[in-house]
């Protein structure tokens, strides 16, 4: 799902914005019941990623942000 969400934020495709901020409240919810990450980043280590990548996505991040 997290390649799914990147895809859709690097792709441009600001049509697509309101499902990758479902996918990633979708993320969100499965944090807490992760005990171990492996090499993956957390939902926090992920949510700051995304936003020094994506930070001016400003339509993006107003759905996030609801």
């Amino acid at each position: 799902m997290l390649l799914l969400l990147r895809s859709r934020l690097t792709g441009g495709k600001s049509k697509r914005y309101r499902h990758a901020a479902r996918h990633l409240a979708e993320c969100r919810s499965c944090d807490a019941t992760i005990t171990d990450f492996s090499d993956h980043p957390s939902h926090a280590q992920f949510l700051e990623i995304l936003r020094k990548e994506h930070g001016r996505k400003h339509g993006f991040w107003r759905l996030v942000d609801l």
